[in-house]
């Protein structure tokens, strides 16, 4: 069985709202993106291609690009999926499928690139909806979503009077918050600057207290934005 298939849908015209590009859909299940593929590829009048796990999307890609990237929720590692296309195509649209309507996930999402999101109880017309919203640069949500999203800005907007100064880290430190963003535990980053786990534990208190934020995850927020990219 192949790891990707593409369906164009039929009788697909070009139309007003369809992705430049196409749209990639990225489920492992086999018959709900191919029946995705179908629906998606008649109503928005576009290519539309599938696959199967992150290696087989990354291929795609690089094959030809695509407009929107569709994202399963359901796929194991789905964040850690979207921040690698993101952080490789950072032109695609990614879209999440099946987001569960908590905070927690929708602030995860959109961390990881997302920029629409089609919760568990949307209907086809959401979905599209969604998709053509990403494309324009608007984001189709309900109240929650935005909500959570206004808190987000709010709380990164409260820790920027202190980043301006200087992040006032030692260059192990340094070192520690750019594996933090890479989402490598304690034990993980120990290994990798060959330190003990304690050590790494307590670099990794010491970059919370002094970035003033409360988990690893807001830290490594705060690296996405501010250390500097290969």
């Amino acid at each position: 069985m192949s790891a990707m298939s593409c369906d164009r849908g039929e009788g697909a015209t070009a139309q007003a709202g369809a992705p430049t590009g196409g749209l990639l859909i990225l489920s492992e299940i086999r018959l709900y993106r191919e029946g995705l593929a179908r629906l998606t590829g008649q109503v928005l009048g576009s290519t539309v291609r599938t696959a199967s796990s992150a290696d087989a999307a990354m291929d795609l890609l690089l094959q030809e690009a695509a407009g929107v990237v569709l994202i399963d929720l359901a796929l194991p590692d789905a964040l850690i999926t979207a921040r690698g296309l993101f952080a490789r195509f950072p032109e695609v649209k990614i879209v999440g499928l099946g987001v569960e309507d908590t905070q927690t996930q929708i602030l995860a999402c959109a961390e990881a690139g997302f920029v629409g999101f089609v919760s568990r109880a949307a209907s086809t017309d959401d979905l599209v909806e969604t998709i053509r919203g990403a494309l324009s640069g608007e984001l189709v949500c309900s109240r929650r979503v935005a909500g959570a999203l206004a808190a987000r800005v709010a709380q990164l907007a409260a820790t920027t009077p202190a980043l301006a100064t200087g992040l006032s880290l030692t260059r192990r430190e340094m070192q520690v918050l750019q594996l933090l963003d890479e989402g490598l535990s304690n034990k993980e980053i120990a290994s990798r600057l060959f330190i003990s786990t304690a050590t790494a534990r307590n670099h990794v208190h010491r970059i919370l207290d002094r970035l003033g934020v409360p988990s690893r995850s807001r830290a490594a927020a705060v690296a996405r934005r501010l250390l500097p990219r290969a």
